[in-house]
């Protein structure tokens, strides 16, 4: 049975690059969808493989339900935040990897606690089931609601592929154009929490989220990953990405920003400044997570100016 959303419109922003493996697996999810009245956008990447014969199939197969084009190769975040501008006109929009597959109540259960928000401004998002190339369990990811603004700012507490956004998010969100953009899922999330939007967190998976050669964030492998992204950070190859994140929050959202949010971006954009900066950073305890390693890396960061 589908649900009913009458007079509302989702439209999915599905961004492709090389995707013919699992592209018409992840595709026949969401036409299984137990929602009317929902589309999907895709933007390829310039894909040299299989993935525009796919969607040219899939176009003629299922005609307005599915519209796609290419364009430059930019890169995932440079390119959902295009489909996010030139998305067609929708109360909801969901952001959707093509490698992954959806239950069927993915987008309505996301609809249904999205609709009770007060704030125009919202966006949800949930936990993930992490499965390998089959669609075979490996485990669930550890899922943290902590909502305040210093969290958000250090940690990424939303994973994209779960992230369905309000339309007037969506329009605050393309109303600037940030000069650093490391993924559009930390930054549309950072930019709901800086001005005080409502954040929906959904303890329940509604998502297989596959685990394979070129995407490895779940498991013994994700341990590996994990030590060579701090070995990068250190070398300075993602220098200072959450400070430069908040710089651009200050510099596209100043106005919007509340003045107790305010402090706490400032805090973390202004941190490399001097010896008493990193200080005052470094005893915020909402910077800190459960993980003893984790923090003594995070204090590490912070004194070597790598946050």
């Amino acid at each position: 049975m589908n649900y009913d959303i009458t007079g509302k419109k989702v439209v999915v922003l599905l961004s492709t690059y090389n995707g013919e493996l699992f592209l018409s697996e992840q595709l026949e999810s969401l036409e299984r969808q137990d929602l009317r009245n929902m589309s999907v956008f895709v933007r390829d990447d310039s894909s040299s493989d299989n993935t525009i014969e796919i969607l040219k199939q899939w176009k003629e197969k299922k005609g307005d339900w599915l519209s796609w084009y290419q364009g430059d190769n930019v890169g995932p975040a440079k390119s959902f935040m295009e489909l996010l501008n030139r998305a067609p006109m929708a109360q909801y929009y969901a952001f959707c990897d093509q490698d992954d597959y959806w239950e069927s109540d993915k987008i309505s259960s996301a609809i249904k606690q999205l609709d009770l928000c007060r704030n125009d401004l919202c966006i949800y998002c949930s936990n993930v089931e992490f499965v390998n190339s089959n669609l075979e369990h490996l485990n669930y990811s550890r899922f943290n609601e902590n909502k305040s603004m210093m969290k958000a700012l250090i940690y990424n507490q939303a994973v994209g592929c779960t992230m369905v956004i309000s339309r007037k998010l969506k329009d605050l969100c393309i109303s600037k154009s940030p000069e650093y953009l490391l993924m559009h899922d930390a930054w549309i999330y950072r930019v709901c929490v800086s001005v005080e939007g409502e954040v929906v967190f959904d303890h329940d998976s509604h998502i297989r989220y596959r685990q394979h050669g070129n995407n490895v964030a779940g498991g013994s492998a994700n341990i590996i990953k994990k030590w060579i992204n701090r070995f990068k950070l250190m070398q300075g190859k993602r220098k200072n990405k959450r400070k430069l994140m908040a710089v651009e929050l200050l510099k596209c959202y100043c106005d919007f920003i509340p003045d107790a949010n305010k402090i706490s971006v400032k805090k973390l954009a202004c941190y490399d400044e001097n010896i008493k900066s990193k200080l005052r950073l470094i005893k915020d305890r909402n910077i800190y997570s459960n993980s003893l390693i984790g923090n003594i890396g995070l204090v590490f960061a912070i004194l070597f100016k790598q946050l």
